[in-house]
C-alpha cells in the first residue's frame, strides 16, 4: 500500500480540489471532475508524509471473487456478513477507521428514510429483489469507496465519510447494517493503524517543571480524581510496555518513564510534595526502537536506572544519579542483536544497589544480565542465558518482581500462548520454571502486570484474546500458584466492560485494600478492579469512554510522604500525551 511504502499528508499539505463543468448529469446534478487527480504530489507532501507511516493494515473480509460469488451458498454469504459487520464494529469501537467500497444502486435516491433529528442523510434499504444479486457496473448499480467512521447500535447503521463534497450535500450518510452484511452489496474492508511518526529529535536532557494540573481526561468521580497533564514532554508511543513505573525505595519520590513518539525516552518524577519535573534520558539513535518496551528501577534512594531496546537490537540503558548537578552514565547491557525489538522487556532490583533485566532474543530465548550498581554508576554487568531457544513468543510481554530479597519472579508468554514463571531460589542457586496453559491462555499481545504486597505474595495479571482478566497468585500459605479470573465475563457489559487487548495492564497493591488492577475497555474508559468484601472482584469506574488513546500504555503506582498518601494511574490522553490520575488514599 502507498501509504505504508510513502506515508501519509494532511489535507492542507495535498488538498483535495474539484471544479463544475456547468454541464447536467441525468440527475440534473451538475458535472465536477477532480483536478489533477493523476498529478505527482507537491514535495511538500512527500516531506510531511514520512512523519507519518501506515505500518499496520489488514482485512476484515475475505476476498469477493468470482468463483466465491458461484460457490459460496446463500446462508454462507450471509455469515461473512455477519462476521464483517462485527469485525467492523470492534476496528471502530477501538477508534480505528475502516475503509470499504459498495455497490449503489441508481435507483435509490440519496434523499432517503432520514428523520428530522438526524445529522446526515442515509441510505434506504436495498430493494428485496436486487438483494445478494450480482451486479452490472454501469447499467443498475455504481461503485464507490467510502471510510466508515461511527455508527449508531440503537438504529442498525454505519456512518461513513463520503468524498463526493456539495455532490452529496454532507460528508457524510448512514449506511444500514443490511449493506455490510449483503456480500454482494460491500466489500475490500480495510482497517488502517498509523503507529510510527516523527523521525528521532535532538534533544539536550533537561529538568524543566510542568505546567499545573488541569482536566483534560473525562473522569468518572471528578471528585474522587485530580488530573496532571504532561504537556512538556512530548507525545508518548503508543504500544502496550511503552511506559513503566519507578517508585523509589522510602517512598519519597517516584519516576514515570516512557519511550515518546519521537522514540526518545523520557522520564518525569516528583520528589516529596514537589510538582512534576521532567528530563529526556535519551534521544540520539541509541535510544529506542518503535513501540520498544521501556523498564526503571531504582536501586537506592536518588538513583534511577532506565533500559530500553534500540532499533539495532541493543539493550541500553543509563544511569542517572538525583544529586546536584544530576550525573547521567550511559550503560550498554547487550550488544546490537541481542534483543527483539518491540519484544518484552523487565527490570528489577532485588536488593539494594542491585540491577536485574531481562528480555526477549530474536531466536525466542530470554536472557538476563545483573549488576551492582556504584555511587558513579559503575558496575559491569554478567550475562546469563534464562531459557534456550524457542522459550517466548516473538513479541512476549516480559514481567518481574522480587517480593523475596535475592529471589525474582519473571513471567512471560510462551510461543504456544502459555503463560511461563521463573522463580530464582538463592538457597539453591538456580532458577524454577512453571507453565500454566489452559484456562490460562493470554493473548498473544498482552501486557503482562505484577504487584507484591511483601515478602510471600506475588500475583501477575494478563488479558485472554476475548478481553478477560485472568491472573495468579502465590503466598506461603497456598504453596503454590492459584487462579484468579478477575474478569471473568460472558458478555461485556456497561459496568463490566471487556479489556482492550491491545492496551495496557497495570496492577498495584494499595494498602489494606491489596491488589488494584487497572484496564482499558474498548470504548477507551479506564477501569479498576479490587477485592470485594466477599472475595470477589468488583469494578470501579476511573475514567470515561474516549478518556485515552486507543493502544495507550497503563502505569500504576502508589506514592506515600509524610501522612499523605495517593493512588496514581498513568496513561496516555486522546492527544497522545502522557496523563497521571490521582486519587488520596490512606497512608500509613
Amino acid at each position: 500500500m502507498a501509504a505504508n511504502k510513502l506515508g501519509i499528508a494532511s489535507e492542507d499539505t495535498w488538498p483535495f480540489r474539484f471544479e463544475t463543468t456547468g454541464l447536467l448529469n441525468e440527475y440534473d446534478k451538475e458535472i465536477t471532475y477532480t483536478v489533477g487527480t493523476n498529478d505527482r504530489p507537491p514535495n511538500a507532501a512527500y516531506d510531511e508524509a514520512r512523519g507519518f507511516h501506515a505500518v499496520e493494515y489488514c482485512r476484515l473480509d475475505p476476498d469477493h471473487t468470482t468463483e466465491a460469488e458461484q460457490l459460496l451458498r446463500l446462508e454462507e454469504k450471509a455469515a461473512v456478513g455477519v462476521i464483517t459487520l462485527a469485525r467492523l464494529k470492534q476496528s471502530l469501537a477501538e477508534g480505528y477507521p475502516v475503509s470499504f467500497a459498495f455497490w449503489y444502486y441508481k435507483e435509490i435516491p440519496w434523499a432517503t428514510d432520514s428523520k428530522p433529528e438526524d445529522d446526515y442523510i442515509s441510505l434506504r434499504e436495498i430493494p428485496d429483489d436486487k438483494r445478494h444479486t450480482k451486479h452490472v457496473p454501469a447499467k443498475d448499480w455504481e461503485g464507490h469507496s467510502v471510510i466508515a467512521v461511527g455508527f449508531d447500535p440503537s438504529r442498525n447503521r454505519v456512518l461513513c465519510q463520503n468524498s463526493w463534497g456539495p455532490y452529496s450535500k454532507s460528508a457524510r450518510f448512514w449506511m444500514p447494517y443490511s449493506w455490510i452484511r449483503d456480500f454482494e452489496a460491500t466489500k475490500d474492508f480495510w482497517m488502517l493503524r498509523l503507529l510510527d511518526q516523527s523521525p528521532l529529535e535532538t534533544a539536550n536532557k533537561r529538568a524543566d517543571a510542568l505546567p499545573e494540573p488541569s482536566s483534560h481526561v473525562a473522569l468518572s468521580d471528578p471528585k474522587a480524581w485530580t488530573v496532571t497533564p504532561v504537556f512538556g514532554a512530548g507525545k508518548v508511543a503508543l504500544g502496550y510496555g511503552a511506559l513503566t513505573v519507578a517508585p523509589a525505595v522510602g517512598d519519597r519520590s517516584a519516576h514515570v518513564v516512557w519511550t515518546g513518539a519521537n522514540r526518545s525516552v523520557v522520564d518525569i518524577y516528583r520528589y516529596g510534595l514537589d510538582a512534576w519535573s521532567s528530563f529526556t534520558v535519551r534521544s540520539d539513535s541509541t535510544a529506542a526502537a518503535a513501540r520498544s518496551a521501556v523498564a526503571a528501577v531504582v536501586p537506592s534512594p536518588g538513583r534511577l536506572h532506565v533500559v530500553w531496546i534500540a532499533p539495532d537490537g541493543a539493550v541500553n540503558g543509563e544511569f542517572i544519579h538525583q544529586r546536584d548537578p544530576v550525573a547521567y552514565v550511559p550503560t550498554e547491557v547487550a550488544p546490537a542483536g541481542s534483543a527483539e525489538p518491540g519484544a518484552g522487556l523487565a527490570a528489577v532490583s532485588r536488593h539494594e544497589g542491585a540491577v536485574d533485566v531481562w528480555w526477549v532474543t530474536p531466536n525466542g530465548s530470554i536472557e538476563w544480565a545483573n549488576r551492582l550498581v556504584g555511587d558513579a554508576g559503575e558496575g559491569k554487568w554478567t550475562r546469563n542465558t534464562l531459557c534456550p531457544a524457542g522459550s517466548a513468543a516473538p513479541k512476549a510481554s516480559l514481567a518481574a518482581v522480587a517480593d523475596e530479597p535475592d529471589s525474582p519472579v519473571l513471567f512471560w508468554v510462551g510461543p504456544d500462548r502459555t503463560v511461563q514463571v521463573a522463580r530464582y531460589y538463592p538457597g539453591k542457586g538456580k532458577w524454577e520454571r512453571e507453565s500454566f496453559a489452559k484456562p490460562y491462555t493470554p493473548a498473544e499481545e498482552t501486557r503482562i502486570a505484577v504487584a507484591s504486597s511483601g515478602p510471600g505474595d506475588v500475583q501477575a495479571f494478563w488479558l485472554t484474546a476475548t478481553g478477560q482478566v485472568r491472573g495468579l497468585a502465590w503466598s506461603r500459605e497456598l504453596g503454590g500458584w492459584e487462579d484468579q479470573r478477575v474478569l471473568d465475563l460472558e458478555e461485556s457489559s456497561i459496568d463490566r466492560p471487556r479489556a482492550r487487548v491491545d492496551s495496557g495492564l497495570a496492577a498495584v497493591h494499595v494498602g489494606d485494600s491489596g491488589v488494584h488492577v487497572v484496564y482499558v475497555a474498548a470504548d477507551n474508559s479506564v477501569h479498576g478492579l479490587r477485592r470485594g468484601d466477599g472475595g470477589a472482584w468488583v469494578v470501579y469506574h476511573i475514567a470515561e469512554a474516549g478518556s485515552v488513546s486507543a493502544g495507550t500504555p497503563v502505569g500504576a503506582f502508589t506514592y506515600k510522604y509524610d501522612k499523605v498518601g495517593e493512588l496514581s494511574i498513568v496513561v496516555a490522553s486522546p492527544d497522545e500525551r502522557v496523563a497521571i490520575l490521582t486519587r488520596k488514599t490512606a497512608a500509613r
